[in-house]
């Protein structure tokens, strides 16, 4: 049952990353409450919602990256970031990697 529930989720989140996700949108979405589709997420998929959402938004500006000549500002909005430095900044954090510099700006 729990497998249905987080696939489902999973499928949310996809379907809406460049929308302005939090916890509540996707329990809503998977019919349980905040608290209790919280333990349940985290257990399968060992990240909080927050966490995924955030790894999937800097999987999919780091494949715009490599693979389109779209700006560095364009991708980061389309991803769901604030900014060019939000993206900057997480990309710092957590790939460890620089983005493209002037050229791509």
């Amino acid at each position: 049952m729990h497998y249905q529930l987080i696939h489902k989720s999973i499928e949310f989140i996809e379907q809406h990353l460049e929308e302005d996700l939090d916890l509540e949108k996707v329990a809503k979405a998977a019919g349980l409450s905040k608290y209790h589709f919280h333990r349940i997420f985290r257990k399968y998929v060992n990240k909080n919602v927050h966490e995924y959402i955030r790894a999937r938004r800097l999987s999919q500006a780091a494949n715009l990256l490599l693979y389109s000549e779209t700006r560095i500002l364009e991708i980061a909005l389309q991803c769901g970031f604030e900014s060019q430095e939000a993206l900057q900044e997480l990309s710092r954090k957590f790939m460890i990697c620089r983005l493209p510099s002037t050229d791509r700006r």
